[in-house]
């Protein structure tokens, strides 16, 4: 029997090519996403709005995060301190993920903060420890995780506390996508951090 209704998560992505596989023209087609910023009316004909950010942090399902930035605007590819210095002194000691621009970037992200007795380490999409590397961050033997892009969606560690933008983004939704990593609420957890190297 054909589907009459089929709820589609991650609707943002909809314009990829393997999601115009999936409407049939037949069924009802809902789309979820936490980030509805892109233009999605090539696929879905109503957007329905169902809480803001500040309204799902009012509510408790999100807590509210405090933002460090730069006073001026930096020069593109420029960052406002070493990423490793950020983190001693706005979240030592806490779980963050540093995003960057490049592998190489997050690589070297990892080598300076361990350099600088910081225990972090860089999964990507190539790396062959990746669950080992997400477990050790889970269990807070890992500090800082820097990445690209692999930890944007689907990735739920409740307790990481800070976001660091070593890179640009793009798009609201990446930047959104980035920053909800540190919004989740988790046990004894009252707040988050985002600092944003970029000017973001």
């Amino acid at each position: 029997m054909p589907a009459t209704l089929r709820v589609l998560d991650e609707a943002h992505h909809q314009d990829g090519p393997d999601w115009a596989t999936i409407d049939d023209g037949r069924s009802l087609v809902i789309g979820l996403t936490a980030t509805p910023v892109e233009g999605l009316g090539s696929a879905f004909d109503v957007l329905i709005p169902v809480a803001s950010i500040r309204e799902l942090t009012e509510a408790g399902y999100l807590v509210p995060m405090e933002v460090i930035a730069p006073d001026t605007a930096l020069r593109p590819g420029q960052l406002a301190q070493h990423p490793w210095a950020a983190y001693r002194a706005y979240c030592d000691g806490a779980k963050a993920i540093l995003f960057a621009g490049t592998v190489e970037d997050a690589q070297e992200h990892a080598a300076a903060m361990n350099r600088a007795g910081i225990k972090a380490e860089c999964v990507h999409g190539e790396s062959a420890d990746r669950d080992g590397i997400i477990e050790r961050y889970r269990t807070g033997t890992t500090r800082v995780l820097t990445s690209v892009m692999v930890l944007t969606e689907g990735f739920d560690v409740p307790d990481t506390y800070a976001i660091i933008l070593a890179r640009g983004c793009g798009t609201v939704a990446t930047y959104l996508q980035m920053v909800g990593r540190a919004l989740r609420p988790a046990e004894g957890k009252t707040g988050a951090m985002l600092i944003d190297l970029v000017g973001s």
